[in-house]
């Protein structure tokens, strides 16, 4: 291998090279800080989504007699899906960012989320034959209706890895803020 992932007492190492500010070089080295990501597998991270759905679909048909017909369905879907990510001060991602300060080092996101669907459709079908000459009628009417949102709340400023909770940041950092999204949308349609 090009860069030895252990140094001679067997300790997993974080930055392959040291930066150039440690060597007293001026120039950083070509391709940046290159880390060793198996020193962030024995750190306590948090990593992880999830969704929890419902989907229901109910489609009934009422042959009245031979020439009319009259179908309804519904469907109804919901889901809750979410995620969270918690990264500590020490993860090898906070490495260029040492000279932004504590405030920025250590992470923790949380995502939740809603979704919900529900469609229903009715129409009604006329087929009559009489002698060489068929009459064919069709209606029918569709309504939809779609609620989503979600929010993310986004930390940082969590010092070692067993602070590992939301409630437990110094702030959410310079650039961060919370964030929640709402969308909702309403159709009906008919054809006749």
């Amino acid at each position: 291998p090009f860069f030895k992932p252990y140094d001679s007492a067997g300790n997993v190492i974080k930055i392959f090279e040291p930066p150039n500010t440690t060597l007293g070089i001026a120039v950083p080295p070509p391709g940046g800080i290159f880390a060793n990501d198996a020193y962030n597998a024995g750190l306590e991270s948090k990593n992880y989504s999830y969704t929890l759905g419902f989907t229901n679909n109910t489609n009934l048909e009422w042959t009245i007699n031979r020439e009319m017909r009259l179908r309804a369905a519904i469907s109804f879907s919901n889901n809750q899906p979410g995620s969270e990510a918690f990264f500590p001060a020490d993860h090898t991602m906070f490495l260029n960012a040492l000279v932004s300060g504590f405030t920025e080092l250590g992470s923790y996101s949380q995502t939740r989320g809603k979704n919900t669907a529900g469609d229903g459709r009715l129409s009604f079908d006329f087929n009559k034959k009489m002698g060489n000459h068929t009459i064919m009628v069709a209606t029918g009417v569709q309504a939809q209706a779609t609620n989503s949102n979600s929010t993310t709340i986004q930390v940082s400023g969590i010092p070692n890895d067993y602070l590992n909770q939301l409630g437990l940041a110094y702030g959410y950092g310079s650039i961060t803020k919370p964030n929640a999204i709402t969308n909702i949308t309403r159709s009906i349609s008919s054809y006749a």
